[in-house]
């Protein structure tokens, strides 16, 4: 069966940029973090000084899997149990957690309920990939986790009987239960799985940040906040970015724009699965039924993706390629042409 991409975030933007990756976050909402990271610079870090917390929203599910880089400073204090990750029905309730303790053992609880323990799974101050397989089902349902790959914890029976439609991290539970340092957030992604016959182990995956170069682009249709159409890659703020400063501006409707990207080296052993063109963007006229598609462009072949109805205030607008203008893998030559964009699209 098809396992479909529902989200994903590096937090390479920095600042708000990087927050907006969130569809929420508590009241006194995790940093960024240029201390620790998996991938380049940034990371998202949970403190431990209240019920600090972030959610993803997802379109609902009964199946599906997330996978996570995780770092901890110091285990959750003394008789307290801090959530690390969470999915919640409509309601909010949580149908399964991962839990750290203050011995260091990680914890799994379905509907509220212990149902394994990993002793001694945490190590302080280290990166695990986390990854969570699981299916919502009153009878058949599963939830395995794997640390670095390997079955860590699992459940098999009932898992529930609602659809699964946001991902928690950070501490969502009391407030009187604590994590006794920091968390630490990157490389995150949550797959929809459904038809998928039985848990496996999450891949790990990591987001690499490439930002615009000084190359001349192949599209400059829009208008920069200058005034004019020359060098728009000199307007568009990377990190960090979504202010009103300088940004480059559409007022009709399939007008093109690309900028060349930076490149980088492939790492060794590792394959790029995909290319995801972001853009923090927004309309000025909450009437309009405005939009916006990603572009890529490579070896003279322009690719364009769906139509997304821009929202009222910046938030990343981004779609994942995972063909190379022209069809097939992707591999160094077509990464170090590359050139990403967007088109405007919809009413003005």
């Amino acid at each position: 069966m098809a396992i479909t991409r529902l989200a994903q975030m590096g937090f390479e933007s920095n600042t708000t940029g990087s927050i907006n990756e969130w569809s929420g976050v508590a009241a006194n909402a995790p940093t960024i973090s240029n201390t620790v990271a998996k991938t380049g610079t940034y990371s998202t870090r949970f403190d431990n000084s209240t019920t600090q917390s972030a959610y993803r929203n997802i379109a609902g599910t009964r199946q599906l899997r997330t996978s996570f880089h995780w770092y901890s400073v110091g285990p959750a204090l003394a008789g307290d149990v801090a959530t690390i990750y969470a999915i919640a029905d409509a309601g909010g309730n949580l149908l399964l957690e991962i839990r750290g303790d203050e011995n260091n053992n990680l914890l799994l609880y379905v509907a509220g309920v212990l149902q394994d323990t990993a002793v001694n799974a945490r190590v302080d101050e280290v990166f695990f990939h986390i990854g969570c397989d699981c299916k919502i089902d009153s009878v058949a349902g599963w939830v395995n986790v794997y640390a670095d790959g390997i079955l860590i914890l699992e459940f098999a029976g009932n898992t529930g009987n609602a659809d699964a439609v946001a991902v928690h991290f950070g501490n969502k539970r009391a407030a009187a239960d604590y994590w006794g340092g920091y968390q630490y957030l990157d490389d995150i992604y949550i797959d929809d799985t459904t038809g998928e016959l039985a848990a496996a182990a999450v891949p790990d995956a990591r987001f690499s940040y490439l930002m615009c170069e000084t190359g001349a682009a192949e599209h400059n249709a829009w208008t920069g906040s200058d005034g004019n159409s020359v060098d728009n890659y000199a307007l568009i703020d990377e990190r960090p970015h979504t202010t009103d400063t300088d940004y480059i501006l559409a007022a009709s409707a399939d007008l093109l724009n690309t900028v060349q990207l930076a490149t980088m080296a492939i790492p060794v052993g590792m394959t790029i699965k995909a290319v995801i063109p972001t853009a923090y963007a927004k309309k000025t006229d909450g009437g309009v039924d405005t939009h916006i598609a990603m572009l890529m462009y490579g070896a003279a072949t322009l690719v364009t993706g769906a139509d997304q109805e821009l929202p009222t205030s910046y938030l990343p607008m981004e779609e994942r390629f995972v063909a190379k203008p022209g069809g097939g893998a992707w591999d160094q030559a077509a990464l170090d042409a590359l050139q990403v964009g967007v088109k405007s699209r919809g009413s003005f």
